[in-house]
Protein backbone atom coordinates (compact mmCIF):
# COMPACT_ATOMS: atom_id res chain seq x y z
CA UNK A 1 0.00 0.00 0.00
CA UNK A 2 1.29 3.59 -1.19
CA UNK A 3 0.53 6.53 1.39
CA UNK A 4 0.82 10.44 0.63
CA UNK A 5 1.45 12.94 3.64
CA UNK A 6 0.87 16.92 2.92
CA UNK A 7 -1.73 19.62 2.50
CA UNK A 8 -5.46 18.47 2.39
CA UNK A 9 -6.42 21.34 0.27
CA UNK A 10 -3.46 20.32 -2.09
CA UNK A 11 -4.16 16.23 -1.92
CA UNK A 12 -8.03 16.09 -2.03
CA UNK A 13 -10.88 17.42 -4.86
CA UNK A 14 -12.75 20.83 -3.48
CA UNK A 15 -16.04 18.91 -2.21
CA UNK A 16 -14.15 16.23 -0.36
CA UNK A 17 -15.42 16.32 3.33
CA UNK A 18 -12.60 16.14 5.21
CA UNK A 19 -11.99 19.95 3.90
CA UNK A 20 -14.53 21.62 6.24
CA UNK A 21 -12.53 20.08 9.04
CA UNK A 22 -9.48 21.12 8.01
CA UNK A 23 -10.74 24.81 7.47
CA UNK A 24 -11.86 25.05 10.99
CA UNK A 25 -8.53 23.73 12.31
CA UNK A 26 -6.80 26.42 9.85
CA UNK A 27 -8.77 28.95 11.09
CA UNK A 28 -7.17 28.42 14.92
CA UNK A 29 -3.78 29.16 13.28
CA UNK A 30 -3.33 25.24 13.07
CA UNK A 31 -1.10 23.23 10.70
CA UNK A 32 -3.08 20.47 9.11
CA UNK A 33 -1.30 17.26 7.22
CA UNK A 34 -3.04 14.76 5.57
CA UNK A 35 -2.44 10.84 5.33
CA UNK A 36 -4.18 8.90 2.48
CA UNK A 37 -4.02 6.17 0.83
CA UNK A 38 -3.03 6.39 -3.20
CA UNK A 39 -4.62 4.13 -5.72
CA UNK A 40 -3.09 0.78 -5.94
CA UNK A 41 -0.02 0.72 -8.01
CA UNK A 42 0.22 4.30 -8.73
CA UNK A 43 3.98 5.76 -8.13
CA UNK A 44 4.12 8.83 -5.90
CA UNK A 45 5.61 10.64 -8.79
CA UNK A 46 3.38 10.60 -10.82
CA UNK A 47 1.17 13.90 -11.37
CA UNK A 48 -2.17 11.76 -11.14
CA UNK A 49 -1.05 10.24 -7.71
CA UNK A 50 -3.29 12.76 -5.46
CA UNK A 51 -6.56 12.20 -7.85
CA UNK A 52 -8.89 10.07 -5.53
CA UNK A 53 -6.52 9.71 -2.68
CA UNK A 54 -7.98 7.97 0.24
CA UNK A 55 -7.96 10.20 3.26
CA UNK A 56 -7.29 7.79 6.49
CA UNK A 57 -6.09 10.48 9.14
CA UNK A 58 -5.25 14.13 9.69
CA UNK A 59 -2.32 15.02 11.28
CA UNK A 60 -2.85 18.45 13.22
CA UNK A 61 0.32 20.29 14.54
CA UNK A 62 0.30 23.58 16.69
CA UNK A 63 2.80 26.19 16.03
CA UNK A 64 4.69 27.70 18.30
CA UNK A 65 5.85 31.42 17.94
CA UNK A 66 9.08 32.74 19.30
CA UNK A 67 8.51 34.84 22.37
CA UNK A 68 9.70 38.03 21.71
CA UNK A 69 8.03 37.78 17.88
CA UNK A 70 5.16 40.07 18.43
CA UNK A 71 7.71 42.86 19.64
CA UNK A 72 10.04 42.22 17.07
CA UNK A 73 7.42 43.12 14.78
CA UNK A 74 6.53 46.52 16.51
CA UNK A 75 9.81 47.36 16.82
CA UNK A 76 10.41 46.90 13.00
CA UNK A 77 6.98 49.05 12.54
CA UNK A 78 8.13 51.82 14.46
CA UNK A 79 11.04 51.90 12.34
CA UNK A 80 9.16 52.34 9.19
CA UNK A 81 10.13 48.71 7.89
CA UNK A 82 7.10 46.78 6.65
CA UNK A 83 7.10 43.35 7.58
CA UNK A 84 5.60 40.63 5.21
CA UNK A 85 5.07 37.21 5.83
CA UNK A 86 5.37 34.74 2.93
CA UNK A 87 5.11 30.62 3.37
CA UNK A 88 4.66 27.44 2.00
CA UNK A 89 1.38 26.68 4.78
CA UNK A 90 -2.13 27.05 4.44
CA UNK A 91 -3.08 30.65 3.45
CA UNK A 92 -5.71 30.36 6.21
CA UNK A 93 -3.49 28.80 9.09
CA UNK A 94 -0.66 31.25 8.23
CA UNK A 95 -2.90 34.49 8.57
CA UNK A 96 -4.39 33.24 11.80
CA UNK A 97 -0.93 32.86 13.00
CA UNK A 98 -0.02 36.53 11.98
CA UNK A 99 -2.78 37.60 13.51
CA UNK A 100 -2.04 36.44 16.41
CA UNK A 101 1.13 38.55 16.31
CA UNK A 102 -0.88 41.74 15.58
CA UNK A 103 -0.17 41.74 12.13
CA UNK A 104 -3.22 42.84 9.42
CA UNK A 105 -5.28 41.59 6.62
CA UNK A 106 -6.60 38.89 4.89
CA UNK A 107 -4.10 36.10 4.00
CA UNK A 108 -3.33 35.76 0.23
CA UNK A 109 -3.10 32.34 -1.49
CA UNK A 110 -0.13 32.96 -3.65
CA UNK A 111 -1.43 30.12 -6.26
CA UNK A 112 -3.59 32.95 -7.19
CA UNK A 113 -1.01 35.40 -7.69
CA UNK A 114 0.13 36.88 -10.87
CA UNK A 115 3.73 35.83 -12.68
CA UNK A 116 4.07 39.38 -14.03
CA UNK A 117 6.92 41.58 -12.18
CA UNK A 118 4.73 44.96 -11.78
CA UNK A 119 1.58 43.14 -10.84
CA UNK A 120 3.36 40.86 -8.45
CA UNK A 121 5.01 44.17 -6.84
CA UNK A 122 1.31 45.88 -6.73
CA UNK A 123 0.23 42.42 -4.73
CA UNK A 124 3.20 42.32 -2.57
CA UNK A 125 2.31 46.07 -1.59
CA UNK A 126 -1.48 45.34 -1.29
CA UNK A 127 -0.98 42.67 0.66
CA UNK A 128 1.01 41.48 4.58
CA UNK A 129 0.55 37.71 4.69
CA UNK A 130 1.04 35.23 2.03
CA UNK A 131 0.11 31.14 1.83
CA UNK A 132 1.26 28.63 -0.21
CA UNK A 133 3.86 30.35 -1.29
CA UNK A 134 6.47 27.99 -3.82
CA UNK A 135 10.47 29.09 -3.54
CA UNK A 136 10.27 30.24 -7.04
CA UNK A 137 7.45 32.79 -5.87
CA UNK A 138 9.69 33.49 -2.84
CA UNK A 139 12.24 34.39 -5.25
CA UNK A 140 9.83 36.69 -7.40
CA UNK A 141 8.68 38.05 -4.55
CA UNK A 142 12.12 39.74 -3.66
CA UNK A 143 12.45 40.73 -7.27
CA UNK A 144 9.43 42.54 -7.17
CA UNK A 145 10.15 44.43 -4.38
CA UNK A 146 13.47 44.88 -5.49
CA UNK A 147 12.17 46.51 -9.64
CA UNK A 148 10.36 48.85 -6.78
CA UNK A 149 13.39 50.66 -5.20
CA UNK A 150 12.95 48.58 -2.24
CA UNK A 151 15.40 47.09 -0.33
CA UNK A 152 14.48 43.72 0.99
CA UNK A 153 15.62 41.80 4.26
CA UNK A 154 14.71 38.09 3.67
CA UNK A 155 14.67 35.84 6.67
CA UNK A 156 14.21 31.73 5.81
CA UNK A 157 14.84 29.18 7.89
CA UNK A 158 14.68 26.24 5.07
CA UNK A 159 16.14 25.06 1.71
CA UNK A 160 12.59 26.55 0.57
CA UNK A 161 14.02 29.74 1.01
CA UNK A 162 17.26 29.63 -0.36
CA UNK A 163 16.97 30.96 -4.03
CA UNK A 164 15.02 34.39 -1.76
CA UNK A 165 17.81 34.49 0.87
CA UNK A 166 20.45 34.77 -2.18
CA UNK A 167 18.45 37.59 -4.30
CA UNK A 168 17.36 39.40 -0.78
CA UNK A 169 19.63 42.95 -0.48
CA UNK A 170 19.95 41.70 3.65
CA UNK A 171 19.29 37.69 3.26
CA UNK A 172 19.23 35.67 7.26
CA UNK A 173 19.01 32.17 7.27
CA UNK A 174 17.58 30.96 10.48
CA UNK A 175 19.72 28.65 12.58
CA UNK A 176 17.24 26.05 13.69
CA UNK A 177 16.49 25.11 9.81
CA UNK A 178 18.19 23.56 6.65
CA UNK A 179 21.30 26.00 5.45
CA UNK A 180 21.14 27.21 2.14
CA UNK A 181 23.37 25.60 -0.11
CA UNK A 182 23.97 29.07 -2.12
CA UNK A 183 26.34 31.75 -0.86
CA UNK A 184 26.61 35.14 -2.29
CA UNK A 185 27.66 38.38 -0.72
CA UNK A 186 24.05 39.20 -0.27
CA UNK A 187 23.29 36.11 1.74
CA UNK A 188 24.10 35.11 5.20
CA UNK A 189 25.16 31.52 6.48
Amino acid sequence: MTWLLGAPDVLLEPRDPALAETVRMNEQGLRVLLLARVRDGMDVDDPEAAKGVRPAALVVLEQRLRPDAADTLRYFAEQDVRAKVISGDNAVSVGAVAAKLGLSGTAVDARGLPADRDAMAGAMDEGTVFGRVTPQQKRNMVGALQSKGRTVAMTGDGVNDVLALKDADIGVAMGSGSRPRARSRRSCC
